[in-house]
């Protein structure tokens, strides 16, 4: 093995692994933000700091899946072969080159906006309702949109990084 697929799987298990922590902090803070706005709970400064750790956890993802998109083989080399009709036929190919990259994209956005919601002036129990919204979409369009081992488009893939 080469160094640069050396480098190229590290930073492939990197973005399997950081996709747990997110979920991870997803959980946390939907059953905070369950609780919040079901039990009158304040929005507390850990509150704002557990969802600044999912916004910088979510953006390094971000920068990871581009680079992957941009240099991987499952992003846009798959336009140097097939036409984007060929690539939409294809299901792997759409999956990873469209479904993947837009869904994921559109998570990070809802997280960002999650997290300006976090920072503003408002009466907590609609602070909470808000972000429990959007952490509940987040979560399960991450559900439905990672190659899990169990799926076509993840058959392969292991549940964790090296395994």
């Amino acid at each position: 093995m080469d160094a640069n697929s050396a480098m190229y799987m590290g930073i492939n298990h990197l973005h399997s692994t950081l996709r747990w922590v997110i979920l991870v902090l997803l959980v946390l803070l939907l059953i905070r933000a369950f609780a919040g706005r079901n039990q009158g709970r304040a929005f507390l400064p850990e509150d704002r700091k557990m969802t600044l750790w999912l916004t910088i956890a979510t953006h390094l993802q971000l920068l990871i899946g581009l680079f992957q998109y941009f240099v991987g083989n499952w992003g846009v080399k798959l336009f140097d072969n097939m036409s984007m009709g060929e690539v939409m036929k294809n299901k792997m190919a759409r999956f990873f080159a469209v479904e993947h990259f837009v869904g994921m994209l559109t998570v990070v956005v809802l997280i960002t906006v999650a997290s300006a919601f976090s920072k503003k002036e408002m009466a907590d129990q609609a602070k909470w309702s808000k972000l429990f919204s959007i952490y509940l979409l987040c979560f399960l369009l991450i559900l439905a949109l990672v190659p899990w081992p169990f799926r076509e488009v993840g058959i392969g893939r292991a549940w964790l990084p090296g395994m």
